[in-house]
């Protein structure tokens, strides 16, 4: 009797084991890094690429950059109509100056708060959302990525130029939520390639 209780309760934590796992991998997973752009007609921004590293798809999404008191500010484009499948990326961008003038609109989003003139524009309140179009579902945020993103948008849109960030800035506008072992797998991989290429005189930046 006692024998078959405990294949009863193997069975039993085995197939609830499973399904947790299950669970875990249809999270998404993804890696975000950023860079600055600068085009033919005369446009010059902030980029973002979202890489699937799950397994499962990644829904359309938009990415909104948020604050309590501003409500959210989506000005990554283009639109997301397609799911990013895994081993995918797609790139979004954000133009900050046009012909030589800053986008007045996204200053007046900083300065103002609650309808009237913020007292302290960067006060550490602003989310990097990654939000599911037309739900309300987040498939990802950080109030990390989101401050450095507000730090960096607020000083192009005042100093009018982009791409002048410190190495800290550009560490804390990363993000990644790959699950650990696949990330260690993969940044040995990286790592090993990057070797692999110094060591035969090429030069290449993972950033």
């Amino acid at each position: 009797m006692q024998f078959l209780a405990g294949m009863l309760a193997g069975a039993v934590l085995g197939v609830v084991a499973d399904r947790t796992w299950r669970h875990f991998e249809l999270l998404p997973r993804l890696r975000i890094s950023h860079g600055y752009f600068e085009n033919i007609k005369r446009e010059k921004g902030y980029s973002y690429t979202i890489e699937n590293t799950g397994q499962a798809e990644i829904p359309p999404f938009q990415i909104a950059l948020f604050h309590p008191d501003r409500g959210s500010l989506m000005v990554f484009n283009p639109p997301m109509n397609e799911v990013i499948r895994p081993g995918q990326r797609a790139e979004f961008q954000c133009v900050v100056i046009k012909e030589g003038a800053v986008r007045s609109p996204f200053l007046h989003w900083f300065e103002k708060a609650k309808g009237k003139p913020a007292d302290k524009i960067l006060d550490d309140g602003y989310v990097l959302r990654l939000q599911m179009a037309k739900s309300d579902y987040i498939i990802y945020q950080s109030k990390r990525n989101g401050n450095a993103l507000a730090r960096l948008l607020y000083r192009g849109l005042k100093e009018g130029k982009v791409g002048d960030e410190t190495w800290e800035e550009c560490l804390a506008m990363r993000g990644d939520t790959t699950a650990i072992v696949r990330r260690l797998i993969r940044n040995y991989k990286e790592k090993r390639s990057l070797h692999l290429l110094e060591a035969e005189g090429t030069h290449v930046s993972l950033r």
